[in-house]
């Protein structure tokens, strides 16, 4: 009844999150690596989310998600993104969230100094950001002025729209000011963003009614995510004048905020849509195949990747659907993102890694993929794939062929060392060392007795199985972590044994771990996996690399 209160009570416990940066203090252009890492005592996915990244731009992305059965179900997730400082100052990185069912977790943001950076240039404008400034509407005569300048008034579900936030300042106005402006781009509800690179000084100079003025910019992409209206808010200005020419004078402080502005989203069409659509939405859509190693064996697992690439927002392209054939089975890995731009245009590499174990020998077929998405680009559904390909699968273990032979015996062209070593000692010396070993025992014998210490019998029955079989597994996998049924027939495999062996050695720990934690009666089974542990320990002594059994 306690152990049934004590499972329920781990399974009604919130997840655990946790969030790190590999850097705090980086300049502009560097990189940094944030990790949000949640891990729960129930099996059911987790959903992490976090905020949108200010001053950053995401290069890449990678999510992995580890599910534990030994000892109680774990499931882990670690979410990886890579950022590049865009502009210098202190910036927060965060918050996240991570949500279980009704459960939640949430870790406060982390905050990053990003310094200037003389090495890196002004920051060339794109395209796609240079014909948005040319529309930007002009100040008031010899007054600042903000705006928000987006690229389209009406777009479809998942399309790239731009969003820029432009300040105007009067020359003589900005020489005034000690510090740089600050731009606050608007918050965005429903939407997918992806902050931008952008000058973080003067972007551009204009004169207009002979005066001059310059342009301050904080550039963003947003993917709207559902068909409806979506509000963009106001952006904000803030700079501050002295109120007197001393350089310790007050400071007269100024907000402006633009006008709101409102963006139409129209559904994907219906027309034409395949029954195989999941909601992906991009232009030129590739898919391609790759498979590690390129020759597969029985009950071993083989890397197939699928790479999907093109112009749109790879974080919401969905993985495909396919079918594995029954001869095999498949597992998900992991899924990595790459983000790229190229002249303003959001696009990135996706690829989804599945672990494949074949289960017979022969040639195992890889189904073909088939991938429907909507092509922003020719404003109609379209279809990427690959074929189908044939995986050799071999028998499990290391060919006779490819095992190293062993180095040819040395030629007899003079005498072995022994018979040179007994001409060159003489007699007497062979007469001392037959006599050196009776004198040293009866010299010993006048020594005081010391008093024999105790020995402490050797543990037998399921303890002793057990820490017989713990030493072999701190042997082979000293990380703790890393100790799950998987990680050990792995460890097994790499130094030397065969597949059986190590799926046998990995059944016999749950079960002893089961039996320690299990009920304290003696079960007729014990015995049996005594046996098997004894059994498993006489292999392993001359299988595995690197270890020996006792004695």
């Amino acid at each position: 009844m306690i152990a049934l209160i004590l499972l329920v009570l781990l399974r009604l416990a919130p997840p655990e999150l946790h969030v790190s940066v590999d850097h705090n203090r980086v300049t502009v252009g560097d990189e940094l690596v944030y990790t949000a890492r949640a891990v729960s005592q129930s099996s059911e996915p987790m959903n992490l989310i976090l905020a949108p990244f200010t001053g950053f731009e995401i290069v890449s992305r990678s999510e992995r998600t580890e599910v534990s059965l030994s000892g109680g179900p774990i499931r882990t997730t670690v979410l990886e993104v890579r950022l590049r400082a865009l502009r210098p100052g202190r910036w927060q990185v965060g918050p996240a969230r991570v949500t279980q069912g009704r459960e939640m977790a949430e870790a406060a943001a982390l905050a990053i100094d990003v310094e200037p950076s003389a090495a890196v240039a002004a920051t060339t404008l794109n395209p796609r950001l240079r014909s948005l400034l040319e529309r930007t509407p002009p100040p008031p005569r010899g007054k600042a002025s903000v705006a928000l300048v987006v690229s389209a008034e009406t777009v479809r579900v998942g399309e790239q729209v731009d969003v820029v936030t432009a300040a105007w300042f009067p020359r003589d106005l900005r020489l005034q000011l000690r510090r740089p402006p600050t731009l606050q781009p608007p918050v965005i509800d429903g939407v997918w963003s992806y902050p931008q690179a952008a000058p973080s000084g003067i972007a551009a100079t204009r004169t207009i009614g002979g005066i001059a003025y310059d342009l301050f910019v904080a550039h963003q992409v947003v993917f709207p995510l559902v068909a409806g209206t979506i509000d963009l808010p106001r952006a904000m200005l803030k700079y501050s004048t002295p109120l007197a020419l001393q350089f310790f004078s007050q400071e007269e402080r100024f907000a402006l905020t633009s006008l709101p502005e409102t963006l139409t989203v129209r559904p994907l069409p219906s027309e034409g849509r395949p029954a195989d659509f999941n909601g992906a939405v991009g232009s030129g859509l590739r898919v391609e195949r790759r498979v590690t190693p390129a020759t597969a064996h029985r009950g071993e697992g083989v890397a197939v990747e699928l790479v999907l690439s093109g112009v749109g927002n790879s974080a919401l392209w969905p993985p495909p659907a396919i079918r594995w054939p029954r001869t095999a089975r498949a597992y998900a890995d992991r899924v990595d993102e790459q983000v790229t731009s190229v002249d303003g245009q959001v696009g990135g590499v996706k690829s989804f890694r599945y672990l494949v174990v074949p289960d017979s020998i022969g040639p195992l077929t890889l189904p073909p993929v088939n991938y429907s998405y909507y092509d922003l680009a020719a404003r109609a559904y379209r279809s990427a794939g690959t074929g189908a390909a044939s995986l050799p699968v071999a028998t499990g273990g290391e060919s006779a062929s490819s095992a190293a032979m062993p180095p040819p015996l040395l030629p007899t062209a003079s005498p072995a060392f022994t018979r040179r070593l007994g001409q060159a000692v003489p007699d007497w010396a062979w007469v001392a060392l037959l006599l050196l070993p009776p004198l040293a025992v009866f010299g010993h014998g006048w020594r005081p007795r010391r008093r024999r210490r105790r020995v402490t019998p050797p543990a037998v029955g399921l303890r002793g199985a057990e820490e017989v079989l713990d030493a072999v597994v701190r042997s082979l996998v000293p990380d703790p972590d890393h100790r799950s049924r998987t990680g050990l027939a792995a460890a097994v495999r790499a130094a030397g044994g065969d597949a059986d062996t190590a799926r046998r050695l990995a059944a016999a720990r749950e079960q002893l771990l089961a039996r320690r934690y299990g009920p304290g009666e003696i079960s007729e089974e014990d015995a049996a996996l005594v046996a098997e542990v004894q059994e498993l320990m006489n292999r392993l002594g001359g299988s595995l690399r690197g270890w020996r059994g006792r004695g």
